[in-house]
């Protein structure tokens, strides 16, 4: 009996002795592990910027003179043999230059319509340049009226009250008062014109 207490006493402590010693390796762990945090920097980018494309404007040049811009007379006359040559003139009256290139057109003309007297001016050979007008300035053509008594009977000789011109590249037309002789006849050419020009 003595050495069956000895020996359950010893049982008795050996377990107690495990059981504190599980209790007490119980340590406790740590919760999800910290994130690192990095020192770098990221830098983003400005945007790049793009010039505005640079627009040029040029001015407009000077437009083809209207028939309104424009006032026409003749100088005096210088007599050849059959004919009388004239300047006749055209006189930019508005406020802005204007281009005036090649021939009038021109007609002998009577009564209060304005009726049209035989052919029209032909031309005579010349250089047509480009001309710039400015406000007030002048262009010229070298006018060659020929004597209509040159021509026979045929002719058919009307008194003229002025003339018919229309400046280039126009439809509507001046009318420059000038008293003549023409050729009812379209055949008997009477009126010859040059181009237009610049200068004395």
């Amino acid at each position: 009996m003595a050495a069956l207490g000895v020996g359950l006493a010893a049982a008795l402590s050996a377990c107690g002795s495990s059981h504190g010693a599980a209790t007490g390796s119980v340590t406790p762990t740590s919760g999800a592990p910290a994130p690192s945090v990095s020192n770098s920097t990221t830098t983003l980018a400005a945007p790049s910027s793009t010039a505005a494309p640079t627009t040029t404007t040029t001015a407009p040049g000077p437009s083809i003179c209207p028939t309104s811009a424009l006032t026409g007379t003749l100088t005096s006359p210088n007599g050849a043999a059959g004919s009388v040559y004239y300047h006749l003139v055209l006189t930019n009256q508005s406020s802005t230059a204007c281009l005036l290139q090649g021939y009038p057109g021109v007609s002998f003309v009577t009564g209060s319509q304005g009726q049209q007297v035989g052919a029209p001016a032909e031309r005579a050979p010349g250089s047509a340049a480009q001309l710039v007008v400015a406000p007030g300035g002048t262009a010229y053509s070298v006018l060659q009226i020929t004597e209509a008594g040159n021509y026979a009977s045929s002719c058919g000789i009307t008194p003229t009250d002025g003339l018919r011109v229309y400046p280039p590249n126009q439809t509507a037309a001046l009318l420059v008062p000038h008293t003549d002789n023409g050729c009812s006849n379209a055949t008997d050419i009477t009126l010859r014109v040059g181009p237009l020009q610049t200068g004395s």
